[in-house]
Order: C-alpha cells, then structure tokens, then sequence
C-alpha cells in the first residue's frame, strides 16, 4: 500500500482565536485513513544536519532554542514553543521520507509540507523550515536526484522557495498563485503566472495544464531531476490537498500542497476536473 507521512500529532498551543486552521491536517489524514487511501505513517524529524542544508546557523540557533525577536516570531505568525520547532521538523521530515520513498517505491505521500514562505535566515506566513528546499538539498547530497523542477500552484506565491532555488543553475521555479494575495513582496521565479481575484476553474484548470505539460517535457532529459507541485484553492474551491510523490528511476516527482484545506472534498467539481488529466501525466511519467 501507498504510503503516507504524517505528523498532525505533533500539536503545538496557540492564543485562542488565533486565525490558522491547525485542525484541517488531522482532518486531511482521518479522512485518508477512512477511505483507505494510502496507509499512514508518522513522519520522522528532520536532524539539524538537514536543516542546515537550506538555513543559515545562526538562525537555526534561534529558532531551537526560543531566542527569536518579536518581529521574527511576528513575521512567522505562530507564537514560539518547542512544539512548534518539533512540528517543523517533522513537517521537513515527512517531505524528505515521503521522497526517498518514491525513490524506492515509485509512489509516496506528505500530508502536509509545502512550507515555501522560509527563507535561509528567516520564517514568514506560517513557515519556519522550508522542506522542499531542505529535501531538495539532502537528496542532492545523498546523490539521489540532481535538477529539480518546482511547480507552485499555491495561491500564495512561493517567495522563500524562489529566494533559495532561483541562483540555482540545476533548479527551475514555474509558479501559477494569486496575483492580489500574499506575499505582496514578491521573489521572482522563472516562470510567474499570477491569476487575478475570482478565477473560475476552467481557466485555472486550463492555464495549469497548458504549463504543466511544457515543463513536463523535462522528464525526457536523462539527467535526474526533482518535481514538486502545490495546489491551493482558486475563488474558494476545494481543489484537492496533499502530497503525492512519483518516481522513475533517477527522476522523482513530488506533488505536495503548501496550505491543506479545512476538508478533503472527493466529490467538488475541481477535485473530478484536476485528478483525472493529473493522473494521466503521472502514469503517462512514469510509463515512458
């Protein structure tokens, strides 16, 4: 069975009426237990070695031991603790296991990760740890992949993620988000789509799968290459979260979401659009 990392128990407290949703990644994970979509695993933690591939020291010095300023805590959004640094390690450590997995297994899950608003030296928007860098680097350093191909299409463009990959020669930042939305200082990635307010799914749908399938020509490079994609919603619709990771070879694939939603909606109309053309790319991927 596909198997999924997970690590919504590892809670951390916040102020009552405090605006993120933490409740949403349990949600996500009972209910991909309850359809027997994949079998669920507790995502390990990611070591300070790992870290230290994409942050700055000092920062992570910080960070671990509850020296952050107001204003780096402000910028984070979530009040400091030593579950919040346990959770962003394990928030890191799911992406990098649920790699190597499709490494080995062809197919693996994340259910949360995606945590692009981290810098090297800093956190924003609810990121304290940036996984997908922090992968990228390990697997790089393990000598598992080499290019890496990061497709955002998060509503919220992917300001820490470019700010580290885009000096990348061996990296590529293709982004579709919202263009009036947060970060409204952007970092510029390689290829920038930004959607204007209400945004329908077809033309969503459509502009998506117009890019993706350029970018997916990358595939037939024989070099090793890394794939990370993110979806988020579009004019509210609950277009489908989490991670799915495919691999062939030396190539691997990852489908992570950088925001979950408050539920995992099978039947909405984006989930019946998105999946279908989505999984023939993946099967057409994995079969050539």
């Amino acid at each position: 069975m596909t198997r999924a990392f997970a690590h919504d128990r590892f809670t951390y407290p916040l102020p009552e009426g405090h605006g993120f949703p933490l409740g949403r990644y349990r949600m996500l994970r009972e209910a991909i237990e309850q359809q027997g979509i994949a079998g669920v695993v507790e995502a390990p933690g990611a070591t300070d070695d790992d870290l230290l591939l994409a942050h700055d020291p000092r920062y992570l010095e910080r960070v671990v031991t509850g020296r952050l300023s107001d204003r780096e805590v402000k910028a984070v959004g979530l009040p400091w603790s030593p579950e919040l640094v346990e959770r962003g390690r394990r928030s890191v450590g799911a992406t990098i296991a649920a790699a190597r997995t499709a490494l080995d297994d062809g197919v693996g899950i994340n259910l949360g990760g995606g945590t692009h608003h981290a810098f090297a030296g800093s956190g924003k928007g609810f990121c304290t740890f940036n996984d997908v860098v922090v992968a990228t680097r390990r697997l790089r350093t393990d000598g598992a992949i080499a290019r890496v191909l990061v497709v955002d299409l998060d509503v919220h463009q992917g300001d820490g993620t470019h700010s580290m990959l885009g000096p990348d020669p061996d990296a590529t930042c293709l982004s579709i988000n919202g263009g009036a939305n947060y970060p409204f200082r952007r970092v510029p990635g390689d290829v920038e789509e930004d959607l204007p307010d209400g945004t329908g799914d077809d033309a969503y749908l459509a502009l998506y799968l117009e890019q993706y399938v350029a970018f997916s020509e990358l595939c037939r490079d024989p070099g090793d290459q890394l794939y990370r994609h993110a979806w988020d919603d579009s004019e509210g619709v609950n277009i489908p979260a989490g991670a799915v990771y495919w691999a062939r070879g030396n190539a691997w694939v990852l489908v992570s979401a950088a925001e979950m939603l408050n539920e995992l909606e099978p039947s909405s109309v984006a989930w019946q659009a998105l999946q279908p053309p989505f999984r023939r790319q993946a099967e057409a991927f994995l079969a050539s």
